[in-house]
């Protein structure tokens, strides 16, 4: 109920709590998407440049990496769409707000087109917004987890960047057909959710205020 609160409030959108998934950060977040979206062989696309130990989840995953590459819009979209003529990815791993390293941003038009396409030919859209509110000037592209009903987009979060580095907390959010197939893992029927303790660390600086303050002093 706090996280489901905490994103309505930031990211302007009604929240249904069946969307949400708690993750030990994000890093976990992108191994859980791997490990219920894709299959060793398989096509990704990814930023180009793109975070550097995101490759590593990816490749001991079996997975062929094809880069896009980033302009002062974000992703590529066009060179995305040749892509996509050429092969078929079964996920699109993208850093949408202040890609690291560079720092650019996706534009809310190449957003909404990815999760057109995403649609269109049957891939996932993993996008770790764990910088989306970070943004110190200008105004912000709409959240990729606002077009979860849009397209199949699966918005990475993580407390890690906004409240504690080393805090291991973060959560997804996808269309309540994703999150289903999620819920299917072994793993999360046998423990029902992770990392409870700093969760509940988490919950209580939400509820507080304290996490809200600590964003605006960010």
């Amino acid at each position: 109920a706090s996280l489901g609160r905490f994103v309505e409030h930031h990211y302007g959108m009604a929240v249904d709590p069946e969307t949400l998934f708690l993750t030990a950060g994000n890093s976990q977040a992108l191994e859980f998407v791997c490990e219920r979206f894709t299959k060793p062989g398989d096509v990704v696309f990814v930023d180009e440049p793109c975070y550097f130990l995101a490759f590593q989840i990816l490749l001991a995953r079996g997975l062929e990496i094809v880069s896009i590459p980033l302009d002062d819009q974000g992703m590529q979209i066009e060179v995305l769409e040749r892509e996509l003529a050429k092969r078929k990815p079964a996920l699109v791993y993208t850093i949408p707000s202040f890609n690291n390293p560079t720092g650019l941003t996706l534009s809310r038009a190449r957003r909404e087109r990815l999760a057109d396409l995403s649609r269109e030919h049957g891939f996932v859209v993993a996008a770790a917004e764990v910088y989306q509110l970070l943004g110190y000037e200008g105004e912000v592209p709409p959240a990729m987890a606002t077009l979860i009903d849009r397209g199949n987009v699966i918005s990475m979060g993580s407390f890690s960047k906004i409240l504690a580095p080393a805090l291991r907390v973060g959560w997804i959010q996808a269309s309540t057909a994703l999150v289903a197939r999620m819920l299917e893992s072994g793993w999360v029927n046998s423990g029902g959710a992770v990392n409870q303790f700093a969760s509940l660390i988490v919950s209580q600086a939400i509820d507080s205020g304290a996490l809200d303050a600590h964003l605006d002093w960010l």
